[in-house]
């Protein structure tokens, strides 16, 4: 959970994700709920995605039977990485 004053960035794997602050990321969760006045940043891998009004989001969504496509995102940034000397 990130509570109400919490910012958080990186990556979150979880069973239930709950932000009631502000997160920038990438999260893979079996459900995620962005409470009101949370804010969510980035990528969203789940099966259930809540967005309480006045929520934000503002990013991609993927649903969570698609899990190899996180991996595939991941390889990609590693390869990027190494080419760009990183």
């Amino acid at each position: 959970m990130i509570g109400k004053g919490g910012i958080a960035r990186g990556e979150i794997y979880a069973q239930k994700l709950i932000v009631s602050g502000k997160f920038i990321g990438t999260s893979e969760s079996k459900t995620i709920e962005i409470m009101s006045h949370g804010r969510f940043e980035g990528m969203i891998l789940t099966e259930e995605l809540v967005i309480e009004r006045k929520g934000t989001f503002i990013g991609e969504s993927k649903n969570g039977n698609q899990t190899k496509l996180l991996d595939e995102s991941k390889k990609l940034d590693d390869a990027s990485k190494k080419i760009a000397g990183k």
